[in-house]
C-alpha cells in the first residue's frame, strides 16, 4: 500500500509533480466517488504527467489513462490535444478518449478542477522498447512484420489527412466515393516513442497486433496539405528506419526508389537501407535480408527533395496490396525465412511484445 501521499512509480518524480498528483486525489476521494480510482504514475516531464488509472463499476472493470499539467500553458495544451483526439475519434490507429463502458461520451471527472486528458490504456509498450527487445533477440524483424506495421504508420498518416474517413475499418484510404481535399495536420512528435502497440484480436490482428499512435501535444496545422502529409511520410519512415535497425542519415546519399512511375536513383536519408555503410556491418544481413520492395518505397519516403517524395495515395495503394498478399512463399531465398509464417510471427509478437518465452525450439 502507498503511503499518503504517494503513489506506485513515483520514486524519480518532482515534489511539484507528487504535490499536484496528490491534490488531485484529495479531490477525488472528498467526493465519495468510487467508480475509477488513481493507480500509478506512467510517465513524467518538466511541465506535466501521466497516471494509470482504474475504471470499476460493480459490472466493467478497465484501465484508462489520465494526463494533467503543473502550468497553465500546459493546460492549453491538453485542452488542444482533447480536441485534436476528439477530431481524430474513430481512427483505427489513433489512441482514442476514454469512455466509460456503455456509454457514448468522452469521459470526465468534474469534481476535479482544472484540465484532464482521459485516453484509453495501451498496454504493450512503446516502440522504442520493443526496438530495444529486438537487438536482445539478434534477428532482423520478419519482412511481413515490417509490412503489418508499415500499413499501420500509413493509417495513421491518413487519419490526420482526412480527420473524417481516413484509416478507418481496416483500409488506409477513405472508402465510399471520391477523395476529399487533405487536411495540413501534422503531428509535430511522430516517433519511436509516440507509437506504441495494442492488443491482438480479431483475424487482422491474430498474429501480430496493431500500433496507436499517441500524444498529439505538439499537434500543428498548415495550409499546404502536401508538405503535411509529406512531413508525416518522412516520419513514418524514419519509425521503420529503426525498426529494420538502421537511422536516417545526416549526410544524404544516392539510392534506388520506388515511384508510380517506376524506379529512379535519388537523393535520400534513407540511404542507409542500402546496406553499404560500414557503420553497420554487424546487422547487414539484417538489411539485406529486407524486401527490395519495402526498402524502395521508403527510400522514396525519405528523399531529400519534397517533390521526390511519393504521391500518398498511391504509395497507400502499394503498401495495402504488399501487406495483404505478401505471403511466407515470397521470401523462400531469404536468410530468415523460417521467421515469415504465420505461426513464427504469433511466436515472436508473443516473445518481444508479450515477451512470453517459448518453451520448444526457437524460429
Amino acid at each position: 500500500m502507498a503511503a499518503p501521499g504517494r503513489f506506485p512509480g513515483d520514486e524519480n518524480v518532482s515534489n511539484e509533480i507528487r504535490v499536484k498528483a496528490s491534490s488531485l486525489r484529495e479531490m477525488h476521494d472528498t467526493t465519495g466517488e468510487r467508480t475509477w480510482n488513481f493507480e500509478k504514475f506512467i510517465s513524467h516531464g518538466s511541465s506535466g504527467f501521466t497516471m494509470k488509472l482504474k475504471y470499476a463499476d460493480g459490472k466493467n472493470s478497465t484501465s484508462f489513462v489520465g494526463k494533467w499539467g503543473i502550468t497553465d500553458k500546459e493546460d492549453a495544451k491538453i485542452a488542444k490535444e482533447i480536441e485534436t483526439l476528439t477530431l481524430l475519434r474513430g481512427g483505427d490507429n489513433i489512441q482514442q478518449l476514454f469512455r466509460a463502458p456503455g456509454s457514448t461520451a468522452n469521459f470526465n471527472a468534474p469534481h476535479i478542477r482544472g484540465t484532464a486528458l482521459f485516453s484509453e490504456w495501451i498496454g504493450n509498450g512503446i516502440i522504442r522498447d520493443f526496438v530495444s527487445r529486438r537487438d536482445t533477440w539478434k534477428h532482423p524483424l520478419p519482412n511481413r512484420m515490417l509490412w503489418k506495421f508499415f500499413f499501420c504508420l500509413c493509417k495513421m498518416v491518413a487519419v490526420m489527412a482526412w480527420p473524417a474517413s481516413g484509416g478507418r475499418r481496416g483500409r488506409i484510404l477513405p472508402q465510399g466515393g471520391g477523395l476529399p481535399p487533405m487536411s495540413g495536420i501534422i503531428h509535430g512528435d511522430f516517433n519511436i516513442q509516440n507509437v506504441m502497440i495494442g492488443d491482438f484480436g480479431d483475424q487482422e490482428h491474430s498474429t501480430i497486433p496493431m500500433l496507436k499512435l499517441i500524444d498529439f501535444g505538439r499537434f500543428q496545422e498548415t495550409d499546404d496539405s502536401d508538405y503535411a502529409v509529406k512531413r508525416n511520410l518522412y516520419d513514418i519512415a524514419c519509425i521503420m528506419l529503426h525498426l529494420i535497425g538502421v537511422f536516417p542519415t545526416n549526410t544524404p546519399g544516392m539510392i534506388e526508389a520506388i515511384y508510380q512511375d517506376g524506379k529512379k536513383v535519388v537523393r535520400s536519408r534513407g540511404k542507409d537501407l542500402d546496406g553499404q555503410n560500414p557503420m553497420y556491418n554487424e546487422y547487414k544481413s539484417w538489411i539485406l535480408n529486407l524486401d527490395p520492395d519495402l526498402r524502395g518505397l521508403l527510400a522514396s519516403c525519405m528523399a531529400v527533395r519534397q517533390d521526390q517524395k511519393p504521391d500518398f495515395v498511391w504509395l497507400a495503394g502499394q503498401v495495402e496490396y504488399y501487406y495483404r498478399n505478401k505471403k511466407a512463399s515470397d521470401y523462400t531465398s531469404y536468410q530468415w525465412k523460417d521467421n515469415e509464417s504465420d505461426e513464427a510471427l504469433r511466436r515472436i509478437s508473443k516473445r518481444l511484445i508479450l515477451r512470453i518465452e517459448p518453451s520448444g525450439p526457437w524460429a
